[in-house]
């Protein structure tokens, strides 16, 4: 479920090029902390990002600004707006610069107009509404999902483990640093973690209390990647699923087939390759790797393995991807530099979303990265060209929720928050300037 916009593209062979858009997005993104710090309509704390006008409002209706209302339950902090928001105050218009509030055209003052002039109609590319909802005080690195109950983990140093649904934390606990994998299942959770850079690892189980029932040690040796997005840990009835890169030798990897009644270790699966990522789907464990050789270092490829024979079924080489594939419905889904990329497990003709609609960029397009894939929505972050520095481009961002049979997309300007999950009913976030997790409920 989570895959952070904080991974702009992979470019493992130009790694100058990767560090020019890392730098390129983290001076966007204080770009925007400077548009949205100020001004009467401007949000008070980021990542409490105010409701957005709604798209169905009449074009040819005046608006005014109405303030916020903030309501404090159960830990969580609430702010919404009510639709009709003049576009503007203190926002960044999807597909704009990065400079000051983007007043809208012709609206007084703000723009050399004469103050006092009547408010401008909403323009089309404002999204529909939505609320915002502080869940947690800490940035979670990791997010997953079961049924109802979302979990987040942190990896660094607190290794805090949380519970949360749309509204509020429903359970807080501890497990051990350097989390680098992260299982919900149905009676509550796991975690893998191991000292860094490598060395003895130990899957903690928690209740859906986020109490600590089972702590096991694994005897392979275990490699903590800690990179945003990177989840090192899947389940599937019966066994635990840890990919590391191998300790003992450089380049190759490592699949961990582990029982979660004891931590002993049943298979080992070896890959000539870097693994980052593991997840599973439609009856395949998936593993992301890099540094694949004979294929391109600009690409990804995904190895399904069988969970009863761990057995490989097949591999997809995944072009240039934007970020980290998901895999969801039997596809495989991926950013790239000209959408989104729907690539079909068995074979055939793939789709390409193209990220544009009611707020979701309208700037050029430079890249889209998913975040998070349901049956019937896609998450994910549109970045689109806003200039250059000497470094490189300076890209603007927007969240944009793609709908998947109709491919009809809405967006919102994030500011500096960065969507890590997403549901059929909102998004997840992360606010990496001040901490936090913030949920996006739509309408």
């Amino acid at each position: 479920m989570n895959r952070p916009a904080a991974v702009v593209t992979w470019a493992r062979g130009n790694a100058l090029w990767l560090t020019v858009a890392v730098v390129a997005v983290a001076v966007t993104l204080a770009g925007v902390l400077v548009s949205q710090s100020g001004g009467p309509g401007a949000p008070k704390v980021k990542g409490q990002q105010l409701t957005r006008p709604d798209a169905a409002r009449s074009p040819t209706t005046a608006s005014t600004s109405a303030p916020a209302t903030t309501s404090t339950t159960a830990s969580a902090t609430t702010t919404s707006t009510a639709t009709g928001t003049t576009p503007g105050a203190g926002s960044v218009r999807p597909g704009g610069t990065t400079g000051g509030p983007a007043a809208a055209p012709g609206s007084g003052a703000a723009n050399g107009g004469t103050p006092g002039t009547t408010a401008p109609s909403i323009p089309p590319e404002i999204a529909p509404a939505l609320t915002a909802t502080r869940v947690l005080d800490w940035s979670p690195s990791l997010l997953g999902s079961q049924g109802a109950d979302v979990w987040a983990v942190d990896s660094l140093e607190s290794g805090r483990v949380a519970r949360v649904d749309a509204g509020a934390a429903r359970a807080v606990g501890q497990a051990q640093p350097y989390v680098s994998g992260l299982a919900p299942v149905a009676d509550g959770a796991w975690v893998v973690r191991s000292a860094c850079p490598s060395g003895a690892a130990q899957l903690v189980h928690v209740d859906r209390a986020a109490h600590a029932t089972a702590v096991l040690s694994v005897a392979q040796p275990i490699v903590c990647d800690l990179g945003p997005g990177r989840n090192g840990l899947a389940a599937t009835p019966g066994a635990l699923w840890v990919v590391t890169k191998d300790p003992a030798r450089a380049g190759f990897g490592l699949l961990l087939d582990i029982d979660p009644a004891s931590g002993a270790v049943v298979d080992r699966v070896a890959f000539d390759g870097v693994p980052h990522d593991v997840q599973t789907d439609g009856g395949a464990v998936w593993v992301t790797l890099s540094g694949v050789p004979s294929v391109s270092a600009d690409d990804l490829v995904l190895a399904a393995m069988d969970p009863s024979t761990r057995r490989e079924l097949g591999r997809t080489v995944v072009r240039a991807p934007f970020g980290f594939p998901i895999v969801h419905s039997g596809n495989i889904w991926a950013g790239g530099a000209n959408g989104l990329r729907s690539i079909p497990r068995t074979g055939g003709a793939e789709r390409v979303y193209l990220p544009v609609g009611a707020g979701c960029g309208g700037g050029q397009l430079f890249g889209f990265v998913p975040g998070a894939v349901t049956s019937n929505t896609i998450w994910g972050t549109r970045l689109d060209l806003a200039g250059t520095v000497p470094t490189g481009p300076v890209t603007h961002q927007s969240v944009c929720r793609i709908d998947v049979a109709s491919g009809k997309t809405t967006g919102w300007s994030p500011g500096a928050l960065q969507v890590v999950g997403g549901d059929d009913g909102g998004a997840w976030l992360t606010d990496p300037a001040l901490g936090g997790l913030v949920r996006w409920t739509v309408g």
